[in-house]
């Protein structure tokens, strides 16, 4: 359980994930973990704060550090060998959609609001959400023609490019952000129970985590070519602004694989680092930072 202001995922939180993720795994007495807690909302993601302080002092380095924590704590989540259930509940946003969306087990509450809000405050998503809605669509194509692959992928792409956040558990599947597997509580007081059922229902089968994704299938420089195309025609229809198509297309060259010529397959790692290195040259904008300093004075997006 955290329970840090507006349940943010600071970074003390984080490493006490990850020691919690530690001791259970070191602990022959002990089954497995459930991530969750009784606050008003979930979490609403990062600690913007924490990230707005460091980069205001150029200390890129210590960011960068910090994300690469991030996205190996969410990575403990997914891969630890005894079951990790995250059990989400109202406002699920960033950095703790991207802790549901990782784990291979999560239990919902019915009254989930999920979604990848980064982009409203200037950045992409980098704690694994952004390799994990490539890998996702490249696994769900019906087959891996570039125009099958493209299909999902345009949809996953436009839902984060868009802040888009879900309605309810059901639809936060639907829409990518929960796995299809994903046990959904309609009443809120039962959600950690059924999370520790869980738990123990996974461990007495002989609980083993998912396999790592070492062959990611990226579709390169023709695809972004066509996203860049459409967001274009958005941009000139005035339904964004000039930094939200440059946000976007940060997005989309992540999405694709980065400088890749042709459609190729890649390893996990491969994405993660494209979205931690996207992620901190975003962090030296000065329109990035508008939105940051915006959302954390006014609760609210900046649309400059």
């Amino acid at each position: 359980e955290f329970r840090s202001k507006a349940n943010a995922l600071g970074r003390n939180v984080m490493m006490g994930l990850r020691e919690c993720i530690d001791k259970v795994e070191n602990d022959p007495n002990l089954r497995g973990m459930v991530i969750g807690n009784e606050g008003k909302n979930f979490s609403v993601g990062a600690n913007l704060g924490e990230m707005a302080m460091a980069a205001s002092q150029g200390a890129y380095d210590v960011i960068d550090q910090y994300i690469d924590e991030f996205q190996d704590t969410v990575q403990q989540v997914r891969y630890a060998t005894k079951p990790v259930v995250a059990a989400p509940h109202q406002r699920t946003l960033g950095g703790a959609a991207e802790i549901s969306m990782a784990c291979p087990h999560p239990v919902a509450d019915a009254e989930t609001y999920i979604g990848l809000v980064e982009l409203g405050v200037g950045l992409i998503p980098a704690g694994t959400g952004t390799m994990r809605m490539a890998a996702k669509a490249a696994r769900e194509a019906p087959n891996d023609n570039h125009s099958a692959i493209q299909a999902h992928l345009r949809e996953y792409f436009e839902t984060v490019a868009m802040a888009e956040v879900a309605e309810g558990a059901a639809e936060g599947v639907e829409m990518g952000f929960l796995p299809d597997n994903t046990r959904i509580v309609m009443h809120e007081d039962r959600r950690l129970y059924a999370a520790k059922q869980e738990v123990l229902r996974l461990s007495e089968q002989g609980y083993a985590p998912p396999p790592v994704m070492n062959k990611i299938k990226v579709l390169g420089e023709k695809t972004l070519a066509t996203f860049k195309v459409a967001l274009m025609q958005y941009r000139e229809g005035n339904y964004i602004t000039e930094y939200d198509e440059f946000l976007a297309t940060k997005l989309g060259t992540v999405m694709t694989g980065g400088e890749l010529s042709s459609p190729q397959y890649v390893h996990e790692d491969y994405l993660l680092e494209l979205e931690r290195e996207v992620f901190l040259s975003l962090l030296g904008e000065e329109k990035t930072q508008e939105r940051i300093n915006h959302m954390l004075q006014h609760n609210k997006p900046l649309r400059n």
